[in-house]
């Protein structure tokens, strides 16, 4: 009786390990990768495609396992093609271009080209150039875009009440510096 139970046991622990779906595995190309916490630093990984969500929070473990301090992708996530709903893009299927992001302050930039991507600390700006250059393919050669990955916040804006006490203050201290006498003692 213990046979059998060990041996179903078995099947099903053999089952459950090879019916579990394939995770492609994210690595830190380490010859490549510099601490992102000085602007125009990056960081190469293998194996990813950070436009998607899952991958994105892959790469970031995998960087905090090596790196300090640790980076942090959880905020906005804007997809591959920042012509279509939030900014503009140029160079699309080529090796280099620029693009712009109004409204949004963008932290990191991911550039990926095959199977690789390099993450660029950016410090929050809202528009810059992009390249491939230091990616290389299977073949030795630099690729062309795969796709944009941006991750930052948007743009705090003021609400309308916030301008008008803004304004209102601004004007009172004028006018009581208006009123205000001074008076010039010599002792």
């Amino acid at each position: 009786m213990k046979r059998i139970t060990l041996s179903v046991l078995a099947a099903g622990a053999a089952f459950v390990a090879f019916s579990a779906p394939a995770q492609a595995a994210v690595t830190v190309d380490t010859a490549n990768c510099s601490n992102l916490t000085v602007v125009g630093n990056r960081c190469l990984f293998n194996g990813v495609n950070l436009a998607n969500t899952a991958e994105a929070a892959a790469v970031q473990n995998a960087y905090n396992v090596q790196y300090n301090p640790d980076i942090d992708l959880s905020g906005l996530l804007l997809g591959t093609n920042p012509g279509t709903n939030f900014g503009s893009m140029t160079g699309a299927g080529t090796q280099s271009g620029s693009w712009s992001t109004p409204g949004y302050l963008i932290q990191y930039l991911a550039v990926s080209g095959g199977n690789k991507t390099f993450l660029y600390y950016l410090g929050g700006v809202s528009s810059g150039d992009w390249s491939t250059l230091g990616i290389v393919n299977n073949g030795g050669q630099q690729p062309n875009l795969s796709h944009l990955a941006f991750f930052g916040t948007q743009a705090p804006v003021p609400e309308p009440a916030t301008w008008a006490m803004l304004i209102a203050g601004m004007g009172i201290v004028g006018a009581s510096m208006r009123r205000r006498k001074t008076a010039v003692s010599f002792a």
